[in-house]
């Protein structure tokens, strides 16, 4: 649960980019070096190394199971998934969830799915987990250009 707090935390405060770059070095950091994202002293060293974060702030959020975003949100961040069907990874959600594409998709169900959209003029629904996990329009739609490597 801390590691899922962090990375929503990071989104919270730093962005969603910087919240990707931590993601992609929690993977290396669980499944390269062997270490447990339960273990606060490496989410800590993570948010420095990535987003330049000070290890005693990190280690100060993580501690204080009272500021959010906080375990029950992450609980209920999961409890939503889990009814909206979502079980792979990655999972794209589009359009406010009218569309999911799950798993390791080919990139003609993408095209779909935007043409479809193009083409019958779909209302364009909001966002599902903006504010569920306290993420800002300002936030939500700052361009990134990095994804978490598949392993």
């Amino acid at each position: 649960m801390p590691s899922h707090r962090l990375v929503q935390w990071i989104s919270r405060t730093h962005g969603l980019k910087a919240a990707e770059d931590l993601y992609a070095e929690l993977s290396d950091v669980h499944f390269l070096q062997g270490r447990k994202l339960n273990d606060v002293a490496a989410l800590a060293e993570a948010a420095f190394k990535v987003n330049g974060v000070p290890t005693a702030k990190t280690l100060t959020f993580l501690a204080d199971e009272g500021q959010a975003p906080t375990a029950d949100t992450i609980r209920e961040t999961y409890a939503y998934v889990q009814q909206l069907g979502i079980h792979a990874i990655p999972t794209f959600v589009v359009n406010g969830g009218k569309h999911v594409i799950q798993g390791a998709a080919h990139a003609d169900e993408f095209e779909q799915v935007l043409h479809h959209i193009q083409d019958t003029d779909e209302p364009i629904n909001p966002p599902l987990f903006a504010d569920l996990l306290g993420i800002t329009n300002r936030d939500l739609f700052q361009p990134t250009t990095s994804f978490a490597p598949c392993l």
